[in-house]
């Protein structure tokens, strides 16, 4: 399956199986499928993402390769890939796994998260094959894009990388942009890291594994309503992009490379800018912030009914689109906690149920688990 236009980015899918691949209709993308045993150098050139099926068992040919030379599954053929493309000094492209059995590579977790897993392998990704379709094509794409996007030659000093790095993230040039960088630069960008071509894929691989996946300076849908104080599902109703809320909002999306890989985005900084310009002195005022809502909304405010409300990871360590009363939650401490994201609280009544959550409780919360 060869794309027909080669100006779109190339994904190259190793996989042992003759079948229809998820990615069919993915129209940004041109998509080739080998087997692994038909691979060769030049397959490589002109691939932006590699994507490699975890499980190999009907690769045939490998058994009658020396015992050395046999890949066990794809995570092993990965590390071969990213071998080749380094030693022929080659384009960057992003290599990730897509599996059904997630578990087996991070062993004793129940719902193992991508970027971890990702990042403990040296991948940039690693996808659920039990992902919907359309979800599993604006990933890869999202991702695949980016990698196209790198720049082909990286400054040497550090002001043109910065320069070439707000590019990259689409910072807009506006007042607000200093401060979305001063929050940029809290969550340490791998600014030393970039001197060349190849190096760029340390800029997508921070992005992936600890920024997207974390609270900081990006907001997703829950963090963005929980700055409003308004119920996240009624703010998901009303950013429809044919509504009169979305085009308030819309200066301030994130269009930056990995944009839409994990829902939409919002720069924290611009809507910190937005509500001040917008409110003045009354920018913290949930009343204020409600009144000048009403102008733009199709529907009634649903305003948050919380004294502190608290977002909050749940089972699959996701932020969901559910805030709860403090008092409700207690703190955790995941190992892969960034210290500059908003802190990580789950609901008492989690914690209880899911042993994983459960064992993250911070010292000062643990007594509370058995309140319930």
């Amino acid at each position: 399956m060869d794309g027909t236009n080669r100006t779109k980015p190339l994904v190259l899918i190793l996989d042992d199986r003759d079948e229809v691949h998820t990615l069919d209709g993915a129209e940004e993308l041109s998509v080739r499928v080998l087997s692994p045993n038909d691979l060769d150098a030049g397959d490589l050139d002109e691939a932006k993402t590699v994507l490699i099926d975890f499980n190999l068992d009907d690769w045939q040919e490998r058994d009658n390769l020396p015992y050395c030379a046999r890949p066990k599954n794809g995570l092993a053929l990965a590390a071969i890939v990213r071998e080749h493309l380094r030693d022929a000094r080659l384009p960057p492209a992003a290599i990730a796994l897509i599996t059904g059995q997630m578990q087996q590579l991070a062993p004793g977790y129940s719902h193992p998260r991508p970027n971890l897993v990702a990042r403990a392998h040296g991948l940039e990704w690693a996808f659920y094959k039990s992902a919907a379709p359309d979800d599993l094509k604006a990933r890869v794409t999202s991702l695949t894009r980016a990698v196209d996007r790198l720049p082909r030659k990286w400054p040497s000093q550090l002001e043109g990388i910065k320069d070439e790095i707000d590019q990259f993230l689409g910072i807009p040039d506006q007042e607000w942009a200093a401060h979305a960088w001063a929050s940029l630069e809290e969550c340490r960008p791998p600014l030393h890291e970039l001197r060349n071509w190849t190096d760029g894929m340390a800029l997508i691989r921070w992005l992936l594994h600890r920024i997207l996946p974390y609270p900081c300076f990006l907001w997703g849908m829950t963090r963005l309503a929980l700055r409003l104080h308004v119920q996240p599902r009624w703010l998901k109703n009303e950013l429809e992009p044919a509504g009169q809320l979305y085009e308030v909002f819309a200066p301030y999306l994130y269009r930056g490379a990995l944009q839409g890989f994990d829902g939409p985005r919002w720069w924290g900084a611009g809507i910190d800018d937005l509500l001040r310009d917008q409110l003045n002195d009354h920018s913290s005022s949930h009343g204020a912030t409600h009144e000048w809502l009403k102008q733009y909304a199709a529907t009634p405010v649903a305003a948050l009914d919380c004294f502190a409300p608290t977002m909050i990871i749940n089972e699959y360590f996701e932020p969901g689109l559910d805030i709860y009363e403090m008092d409700q939650c207690v703190q955790i401490q995941p190992d892969d906690w960034p210290a500059y994201a908003d802190p990580a609280w789950t609901t008492l009544e989690l914690a209880n149920e899911h042993r994983e959550l459960g064992e993250l409780v911070t010292s000062a919360h643990r007594y509370r688990l058995d309140e319930e």
